[in-house]
């Protein structure tokens, strides 16, 4: 009986840190997927004005929710504000180096992704 007593203690104590490590690695996940999901519309926002260069002079330099500028909807979280900043690159009018960022947590913090790149734009 004593026996059995003790295995049950083991159980409940290795099914609680189990089920603790698991609301833990829950969050880490759900991080890992907002991340992820910044970094597509990043790369989805350079692409977008790779396409359309003269954008940078007239259309928005940043925005709400990336979701709104790639997809053309309105969302109903903004979760992933973005900004982009353009300057010419290495005193030549036109090469641009164009930065995006893409917060993930509605800008709430600094979690964000940020990327660079170069862009031929003729006047």
């Amino acid at each position: 009986m004593l026996e059995v007593l003790v295995a049950l203690l083991l159980l409940g104590l290795l099914s609680g840190s189990i089920i603790k490590i698991a609301g833990v690695s829950g969050h880490w996940v759900k991080e890992a997927e907002r991340q992820t999901q910044a970094s597509v519309l990043a790369f989805g926002i350079l692409d977008y004005y790779r396409a359309d260069p003269g954008g940078l002079a007239s259309g928005p330099l940043s925005g709400r929710d990336a979701r709104e500028l790639l997809f053309g909807e309105p969302v109903e979280e903004n979760i992933y504000p973005w900004q982009i900043g353009y300057q010419p690159y290495d005193a030549q009018e036109e090469l641009l180096e164009i930065q995006v960022r893409v917060n993930w947590d509605g800008g709430q913090t600094e979690k964000a992704v940020e990327m660079y790149t170069l862009l031929y734009a003729p006047p």
